[in-house]
C-alpha cells in the first residue's frame, strides 16, 4: 500500500482519495492559531519520522 500511495491519491475518483486518507491519517488537529497538523497512522508516522 505505502508504495501505491502516489498512484491511489492522484486517482481520478475523489473517494478513492477520502479513503486512501482514512488509512493513512488518524486525526486532523488544528491549535487555536489555526494551524494544521496530521497525526499519520503506523506505518505512515514511522516513515514521517524517519524521513524529517
Amino acid at each position: 500500500m505505502i508504495s501505491r500511495v502516489g498512484v491511489v491519491y492522484n486517482a481520478p475518483e475523489r473517494s478513492d482519495q477520502k479513503e486512501l486518507l482514512r488509512h493513512v491519517v488518524s486525526r486532523v488537529v488544528i491549535d487555536n492559531e489555526g494551524t494544521i497538523s496530521l497525526e499519520l497512522r503506523a506505518p505512515f508516522a514511522y516513515l514521517h519520522n524517519i524521513y524529517q
